[in-house]
């Protein structure tokens, strides 16, 4: 039993009856990181969450059970659910933990064939009918957003009809599998009930060791949809982006501050700043109420949605950090995923970033489409170049139904279809990637990934200029603790851990 399970054992559920367990499945550190993974980030199932709220507030007994983040096996879960009268049990299946997800849906109806099975999340928005066709144990799955649908599906079950209206849903007609079709996309934001972090451990949660300076340190979402068509994107929120309103917004800071001791909030919408107007008011609305004094804020964009203005702004605001997605050193690479931006805009974006005083986050991608070894060397280049204060890079995942998939499937150049394979730090953790650009090996493309991660890292210059940031004890030992995990990776292929690259 970990640690986390023990302290949060008032948070499980123990001889109630309860309408819907909504369970975020076991899958460990371990299993995500590989050999970093003391560095990565536990965090909260906002998802599950919010339609947590959402069925409280129809009048429904609700738990969340976040089996992944107290660090339950699969039996500890299966015990919980026998503890209690469950009518309904939720599960969110997302492509890296799919396997996880599929392994406790069989074993839930193996033990308790009564209990009705829900799956969810962006897999199943991607792959309903395929996921339901592969596990028979999954009644229904609901596509895209589905905090109201969940709800309709509760009342029609209650009823017993109804079912035929819902937007959204798949569910079984004998042995034929329905798919009802739209993705139930929630137009007013606000009209979704606040997310029930009471049912969550908050005590656990922390995000990857670079994503926060001051604990603790939670995320919210404050849009959904992106415009964008970026070829590696799934796009399960749509294209059309929709903002919380002002006052819902700065209701869950109150909420993050007053009740859990935010000192950090980290905003994890695809691009936060797709309308300025709308961001300048948050941000005026937070400096206004003075919820820029004792917390922090930090958030993802866009470079070709920011300015020299707008970043002044958001520093006043409380914003210390602020992420871009960069992707490639190549411009003819970005060209092909349709990332729509140049390596001119980045540049000029993270000399602002400088000037203004915020912290630049830089994503980038190897083994992007057609990427030769010299693309991939031009990509380290310009992580180098553009010297942001953190950089992250992952090998190039491509996800089901987005259109990098169905190009890689159509040049044969998709190597696994297994789920467990797509995982976007599979270098750390000894996986085989699922896509390769036509003449690239593994082995290649995780030996260029590991030397660009820690390449940039070790320079002297990236060394002196973290240590000259550190501005509390806290923050020595969170870097102390980050060191000797890089001296654990380097040190890796001698003591015969991990996967040479």
């Amino acid at each position: 039993m970990s640690r986390a399970f023990r302290r949060n054992k008032n948070l499980i559920p123990v001889g109630r009856t309860l309408d819907c367990l909504l369970i975020n499945p076991p899958f460990t550190l371990k299993e995500r990181y590989g050999i970093i993974n003391r560095l990565g980030g536990v965090t909260e199932p906002l998802g599950l969450a919010l339609l947590a709220g959402q069925l409280r507030r129809a009048g429904y007994q609700v738990a969340v059970l976040d089996a992944m983040n107290l660090e339950m096996t699969l039996d500890q879960v299966l015990d919980v659910v026998g503890r209690n009268d469950v009518r309904v049990v939720g599960v969110p299946f997302l492509t890296t933990y799919f396997h996880r997800a599929r392994d406790l849906v069989r074993e839930l109806k193996r033990r308790f064939p009564d209990v009705v099975t829900v799956a969810g999340s962006a897999h199943v928005t991607l792959l309903a009918a395929e996921t339901m066709a592969e596990i028979p144990e999954v009644d229904y799955a609901l596509r895209g957003e589905a905090e109201f649908t969940l709800v309709e599906l509760m009342s029609a079950l209650g009823a017993g009809d109804g079912l035929d209206r819902i937007a959204g849903l798949v569910r079984r007609e004998g042995r034929r599998i329905r798919d009802h079709g739209g993705q139930g996309f929630v137009a007013d934001l606000d009209e979704i009930a606040l997310p029930a972090r009471d049912l969550l451990p908050m005590d656990v949660y922390r995000p990857t060791a670079s994503r926060y300076r001051k604990r603790p340190a939670y995320f919210a979402i404050a849009s959904r949809g992106c415009p964008y068509r970026c070829t590696y994107c799934c796009q399960i929120t749509g294209r059309t982006w929709r903002m919380h309103g002002r006052p819902r917004l700065l209701e869950e800071i109150r909420i993050l501050k007053d009740d859990y001791g935010a000192r950090e909030i980290l905003y994890g919408d695809d691009t936060l700043t797709v309308n300025r107007r709308r961001l300048v008011e948050f941000c005026e609305a937070i400096i206004a109420q003075g919820l820029n004094v004792g917390l922090r804020y930090s958030c993802y964009s866009r470079v070709d949605h920011v300015d020299l203005d707008l970043l002044r702004l958001m520093k006043r605001a409380g914003f210390w950090e602020i992420g871009f997605g960069v992707e490639s050193g190549s411009q003819r690479l970005l060209d092909k995923v349709k990332k729509g931006i140049t390596l001119d805009q980045v540049r000029r974006v993270f000399r602002w970033c400088e000037e203004v005083g915020l912290e630049s986050r830089a994503f980038f991608m190897l083994g992007l489409p057609t990427e030769t070894r010299e693309d991939s060397r031009q990509t380290i280049h310009f992580s180098r170049e553009l010297n942001p204060k953190w950089l992250q890079c992952t090998l190039t995942v491509p996800y089901p139904k987005t259109e990098l998939w169905a190009q890689a499937k159509a040049e044969g150049l998709l190597r696994s279809e297994d789920w467990r394979d797509y995982q976007p730090w599979g270098a750390w953790s000894g996986k085989s990637p699922a896509y390769l650009p036509a003449g690239r090996t593994a082995e290649e493309l995780q030996g260029l990934y590991k030397k660009m991660i820690l390449g940039f890292y070790l320079r002297p210059k990236t060394i002196w200029r973290h240590l000259g940031s550190i501005r509390s004890a806290a923050e020595l030992v969170k870097y102390a603790y980050a060191a000797g995990v890089v001296a654990r990776v380097k040190l890796a292929p001698w003591l015969g851990g991990g996967r040479k690259g």
